[in-house]
């Protein structure tokens, strides 16, 4: 018998420590837990108007950016439509490396067309200045025209200029356009 009280004072102790030290763990991550919800909170309560200091922008496009999406929207088919200053993380969705998605979450394309139907980009528009302005004189970031191939999203290049040609933006952009998006709008308008 005294061998049988020995062997359960043995075996009883370290399974006590062992349900304590469970206890204290559930307790830490409840406690942490309740912690994290009360500091998440505080960050995201809502902003008053009084603690706000900004100032409205002064305009949103430069007016030859403004003239250029006009002709634009007058070359392309009614079956598609124009965006300046599309967000790249708009244009595409994350996969499993996010990674790549991280770099291009604040970058834009200065213009994005999309296929109405659907509002699936078919095409991005990079406009060059000749005249440097600031707005549309660097080149395509590097990161975005990664992210862009990876999608097979085709990138047309155009110069900003005083008066455009119709059918030759028309012509420069249709045949940009992913044939399957163009097969469809004829098939469409057959139909």
């Amino acid at each position: 018998m005294s061998v049988l009280l020995t062997t359960f004072a043995d075996i009883a102790l370290p399974i006590l420590v062992l349900i304590a030290g469970l206890g204290v763990g559930v307790l830490i991550i409840v406690v942490g837990r309740k912690k994290f919800r009360t500091n998440a909170d505080k960050n995201f309560r809502s902003i008053d108007a009084k603690d706000v200091s900004v100032t409205p922008a002064g305009k949103y496009c430069e007016e030859d950016i403004m003239k250029f999406l006009d002709n634009l929207h007058m070359a392309l088919p009614e079956a598609f439509i124009a965006f300046p200053k599309v967000g790249v993380d708009q244009l595409v969705v994350p996969g499993k490396n996010r990674i790549a998605y991280n770099a291009i979450m604040s970058k834009y394309v200065d213009v994005a067309v999309f296929y109405r139907k659907t509002m699936q980009p078919v095409l991005v528009i990079d406009l060059v200045n000749p005249n440097g302005s600031t707005e549309t004189s660097a080149t395509m970031d590097k990161d975005v025209v990664s992210v862009l191939d990876a999608i097979k999203l085709p990138v047309v290049q155009v110069k900003l200029e005083k008066a455009y040609n119709l059918e030759t933006l028309r012509h420069s952009l249709i045949h940009s356009i992913p044939d399957k998006i163009l097969a469809e709008i004829n098939f469409s308008l057959k139909g």
